[in-house]
């Protein structure tokens, strides 16, 4: 949770101790994309979604495999590898056609990719029927930012600050805040985020 330098160790030590042990490979997976070394991502997270496969294939679940799947994903996109990473994004979702967290590995996935009306249909088909507006706007503003449609994303967000609850209004400011970043206004970004100190007692992701 903290990106300690020393996760690579503690991983390699879970492997020698306790081969049979799903973290050890999923955790020195993860210590490779932090060290940079994506291709030596591959072997320990596909070993941890083997070691996991029965639990990936019953819903509401948690496996190891699990969270393995985003970081495999993030691995290939890093590595320039966009086909592998949607791959992945696929194969969980085939793995787990109804897990939400899936769908947006996916959705997230093609809109890197530029296949935007492609993500949007899969949104449209896969958001669960009990999602609230917060879940829907967060996925609307995000994929506008991922093509860079900035003015659509702030046009949304702005809209919701008028009658968001405090909650709400701590993710409006924090999505305002990377808009205004990625467009390189990093002084209005910088103001932006100074708002969210006046929702100290708001969880943020």
């Amino acid at each position: 949770r903290s990106s300690s330098p020393l996760l690579r160790a503690v991983a390699e030590t879970l492997l020698v101790r306790f081969p049979g042990v799903v973290e050890g490979h999923l955790y020195s997976g993860i210590a490779a994309i932090y060290d940079g070394d994506f291709m030596a991502v591959i072997r320990p997270l596909e070993q941890a979604l083997a070691m996991d496969s029965s639990a990936l294939g019953k819903t509401g679940v948690n496996c190891g495999g699990c969270e393995a799947f985003p970081w495999l994903v993030s691995a290939y996109a890093m590595a320039d590898s966009g086909s592998a990473a949607e791959r992945v994004a696929r194969r969980w979702l085939k793995l787990q056609p109804h897990s939400w967290q899936a769908a947006q590995l996916l959705i997230g996935t093609l809109h890197t990719r530029g296949r935007s009306q492609e993500a949007d249909s899969l949104l449209n088909a896969t958001v669960p029927a009990d999602a609230g507006y917060a879940i829907l706007l967060a996925q609307r503003v995000g994929s506008a930012l991922r093509v860079g449609d900035y003015s659509g994303a702030e046009a949304m967000i702005r809209e919701d600050l008028r009658r968001a609850t405090p909650w709400q209004l701590s993710e409006d400011y924090w999505w305002l805040a990377i808009s205004l970043r990625e467009q390189g206004r990093l002084t209005a970004a910088l103001d932006t985020a100074r708002q969210l100190r006046r929702f100290p007692d708001v969880n943020r992701r």
